[in-house]
């Protein structure tokens, strides 16, 4: 009997899902199923081992900050030639995949000095590591043309007997090209783009005021043919 695998060299997950969209035929009584696509997904997360907790400002110790920066692609479907099957990779391909846009999201919570009113802090864009130099916030990302960066959700707690505590989110675009390419990419990753499909990027970085700093990719893959 053999044993389950254990550990996974130079990062800390990759996680690969197979999924299958289906097609139903209502038959009577019964439903035929048959297998309408098939389309990969891939996630990796790495520890960032030179960076350490999270370097206060004058005013805030954040104890969480998460940046997430998510394409946005619309993909044109054409049937493959393939009869639909109950199994197999599917009838659909896709002829085109356009990414038009990235979507950023940076969220920050901790704990502060007094607030007068949270609506109107200048709160910060990015932060970095307590160890090391890693910075995550818009400057890894930035966002492009006229689009500004928005506060798009801000609170301050008053604690009787605890610290005084925050957290906000700030918003901001990445333009596309024309062409409907890739606006993320590979780099520092060991997944990559799949032969024969096009692919849909998402990328996270995290800071943790008591832990090793991390970046994550998730990316979905929609075949060809």
């Amino acid at each position: 009997m053999g044993q389950p695998l254990f550990g996974v060299a130079g990062i800390d997950s990759l996680a690969t899902v197979a999924r299958r969209d289906v097609l139903e035929l209502v038959d009577g009584i019964n439903v035929q199923q048959f297998i309408r696509m098939s389309r990969p997904q891939k996630a990796e997360q790495q520890t960032r081992v030179a960076a350490w907790g999270i370097t206060p400002t004058a005013s805030y110790w954040p104890e969480s900050v998460n940046l997430s920066v998510a394409e946005e692609a619309i993909q044109h479907e054409e049937f493959n030639g393939t009869t639909p099957v109950s199994t197999g990779s599917g009838s659909v391909k896709f002829d085109a995949s356009l990414v038009f846009r990235a979507r950023v999201s940076l969220s920050v919570s901790g704990k502060c000095v007094t607030i007068t009113d949270p609506d109107t802090v200048a709160w910060p864009n990015e932060f970095t590591s307590a160890i090391g130099a890693y910075t995550v916030g818009s400057a890894l990302h930035p966002p492009t043309g006229t689009n500004p960066t928005i506060t798009t959700n801000a609170d301050y707690t008053q604690l009787r007997t605890d610290w005084h505590q925050f957290s906000y989110e700030k918003g901001w675009i990445i333009s596309g090209a024309s062409t409907g390419a890739n606006i993320l990419d590979f780099t520092d990753f060991n997944i990559a783009a799949i032969a024969a499909h096009y692919h849909v990027i998402t990328r996270t970085y995290s800071l943790s005021a008591e832990g090793f700093a991390t970046q994550s990719i998730s990316v979905e893959y929609y075949p060809q043919s």
